[in-house]
């Protein structure tokens, strides 16, 4: 269940990326952008993703935690994907892509340190192959979504919005579903919580790791 939560957060970068590539051409359209606003508005997501990234590391490692961190991020990008749906200008995509970006490109770091943390060696490339496999999952689900909502935009519409409105709105599904479910079923890294010296809640989270995993955890004890 861990991992599935934490491979819905990769999915949720996965279909936050995908929207703009496949919506790109109405947004063009209905704002008549310019060759220079149409490169801005593909790119700068990316550019958001390496900052994210670079932000993820500090804040995960030194300051709120991987769970923390995770939550926090899938909520930029649910808040800055929602508000793509309402922009008024063309500047007003790219500045939420941009914002958008920043929250994928931290969660991702967040979420494969979370999982390398709580995972057995064992099966731990197992699992991170799982987690990695949900990119690709969530791209083939934006794809899917948009063949059918962009064409669309008379005939479908929620809340009056439709084409590619609706369809930025509805990508940010995996995002909120994600916030929930790591709200409330992944514990904080033990690894983190031992660092930070916190070593009665280290043992709580690995007792609640090893049930999900079906194991004892009599071993928590001497954390």
């Amino acid at each position: 269940l861990a991992a599935s939560t934490c491979g819905l957060g990769i999915a949720a970068g996965s279909t936050t990326v995908m929207a703009i590539a496949l919506a790109l051409p109405k947004v063009e359209e209905e704002f008549d952008a310019s060759d220079s606003e149409r490169s801005l508005v593909a790119s700068c997501i990316f550019l958001g993703m390496l900052i994210g990234g670079l932000v993820s590391g500090i804040l995960g490692d030194h300051m709120y935690g991987r769970k923390s961190c995770i939550v926090g991020f899938t909520v930029v990008i649910a808040l800055f994907g929602s508000l793509t749906s309402i922009a008024k200008t063309i500047n007003q995509v790219a500045s939420f892509r941009f914002l958008a970006g920043l929250g994928i490109g931290g969660n991702i770091p967040a979420i494969f340190s979370y999982m390398a943390e709580t995972t057995n060696s064992s099966v731990r490339g197992k699992y991170m192959t799982f987690v990695a496999s949900h990119w690709m999952f969530g791209s083939v689900i934006a794809s899917s979504v948009g063949w059918i909502i962009i064409p669309r935009e008379d005939s479908l519409r929620v809340f009056h919005l439709g084409g590619w409105r609706l369809y930025f709105l509805i990508c940010t599904a995996p995002a909120l579903l994600c916030c929930i479910l790591v709200s409330c079923v992944l514990v904080e890294s033990p690894c983190y919580l031992i660092e930070k010296k916190k070593f009665s809640q280290a043992a709580f989270a690995l007792q609640r790791i090893a049930s999900f995993n079906g194991e004892k955890s009599s071993d928590t004890k001497e954390v």
